[in-house]
C-alpha cells in the first residue's frame, strides 16, 4: 500500500532514498517583506472551499503526457502533479516546469555527482582498489566536478578541497565504507591503507548511475600517472 504524498520542510540535508522520491525545492530568504498567512480572511474560506469542491468532482488522469526527460522515478514523483495541474487547465506549464526542474536537478545530489566522479576514477586508473587519500586527490582533479572548492552537502560552507573524512561522509548513505586495503601485487615491506575496493560500489552504480555499457562524456580528470 503505499503512502499519501506529503510536504516536508527541512534544514539540511534529507535521506539520500527519501529524497530521490521528493521534489525538491529550495527556499531561499527574500528581500522583500512577506505577508504572514491569515486563516481568518475570507479569501482564505473561499479559496478552501473551491478546492474542495474541486476535490469532490475532479477526475485525474491515472497516466497523464510526461515530457520526455522524466523517465523511471522521476516521472512517478511528478505524474500526479501533472495530472492535477491537467484538470486545473495548466498542463502544459506543469509540464514546462517539470523538464525544467529534473534538467537542473540531474544528478545535482551531491553523492551521486560523487558515485560517478568516482566511476571516472576508476576507470582511468583501471584498478580495483583505490586508497582514500589518493582517490581525493584525484577527485580534486576533476575539473567539472567541484571537489577542489567544496562548499558542503548544502551548498552553504566557505569553499575548501574535499576531504577524506568528507568523502566518507557522502558515501554512508550508500552503505559503503573504507576498509583496510592492500596493493593488488603485495611485496615485502608494503603497507596497508585505508581505502575503497571497486566493487563496494557495484551496487550503488548499478541503482543511481548510468549501466557501465552506457557511453559517458569524455573525463576531464587531468592527470592520473
Amino acid at each position: 500500500m503505499r503512502s499519501p504524498p506529503l510536504a516536508i520542510a527541512a534544514i539540511g540535508a534529507l535521506p539520500l532514498p527519501l529524497m530521490d522520491r521528493a521534489i525538491a525545492i529550495n527556499m531561499r530568504r527574500s528581500s522583500q517583506e512577506t505577508e504572514r498567512l491569515d486563516d481568518g480572511n475570507p479569501g482564505f474560506a473561499a479559496s478552501r472551499a473551491d478546492i474542495l469542491k474541486w476535490a469532490a468532482t475532479c477526475v485525474l488522469a491515472r497516466d497523464p503526457k510526461m515530457p520526455p526527460v522524466l523517465r523511471g522515478r522521476a516521472a512517478d514523483n511528478w505524474r500526479p502533479l501533472i495530472a492535477i495541474a491537467d484538470s486545473l487547465g495548466y498542463g502544459e506549464a506543469s509540464r514546462a516546469a517539470a523538464a525544467k526542474l529534473c534538467g537542473e536537478r540531474l544528478d545535482e545530489d551531491p553523492g551521486i555527482v560523487l558515485l560517478h566522479d568516482i566511476r571516472r576514477v576508476f576507470r582511468l586508473l583501471d584498478k580495483d582498489r583505490i586508497a582514500s587519500a589518493l582517490l581525493v586527490e584525484k577527485l580534486l582533479e576533476v575539473d567539472d566536478g567541484g571537489w577542489a572548492e567544496w562548499r558542503g552537502p548544502t551548498d552553504d560552507r566557505a569553499p575548501r578541497k574535499l576531504t577524506q573524512s568528507e568523502l566518507a561522509g557522502l558515501l554512508r548513505p550508500f552503505h559503503i565504507r573504507s576498509r583496510t586495503i592492500w596493493s593488488g601485487k603485495r611485496r615485502a615491506g608494503d603497507k596497508s591503507q585505508r581505502g575503497y575496493l571497486r566493487s563496494q560500489f557495484d551496487e550503488a552504480w548499478r541503482r543511481y548511475g548510468p549501466a557501465d555499457d552506457t557511453p559517458t562524456q569524455a573525463s576531464k580528470i587531468k592527470c592520473l600517472q
